[in-house]
């Protein structure tokens, strides 16, 4: 028996897709890890901490409630509990934005700790 709540946005409040098979015995919450974003020569470093699969990255050169935000589908690297993506910054590039959306899952067993 599981159930699973999944909001694409950062501002909401509730779930909007709600999967549920029998009966809800459990909740699990996990906040949202922070970015941390640094500039080095030619390239963009994206860290958080390891999340065990739990979240992509997106990015968007907008911001608002229809901002077109894009998967990154750079593969993270993981070492010593930091996920880490280097992207390329081109010289005069626009603004880029980036998040971490939650993955939805429908387990009957809490999500790891990252």
């Amino acid at each position: 028996m599981s159930s699973s709540g999944y909001a694409p946005s950062v501002t909401a409040t509730s779930a909007s897709v709600v999967d549920t098979v029998g009966l809800v015995t459990g909740f699990w919450v996990y906040p949202v890890p922070r970015l941390a974003i640094a500039v080095k020569t030619n390239s963009v470093i994206i860290r958080w901490p390891e999340d065990k699969g739990l979240l992509h990255l997106e990015s968007s050169h907008q911001l608002g409630p229809n901002a077109p935000w894009q998967v990154v589908t750079t593969v993270p690297v993981t070492s010593y509990g930091i996920d880490t993506v280097t992207l390329p910054l081109a010289p005069g590039s626009e603004a880029t934005y980036f998040r971490l959306v939650g993955r939805a899952t429908a387990s009957a067993e809490p999500p790891p700790l990252w």
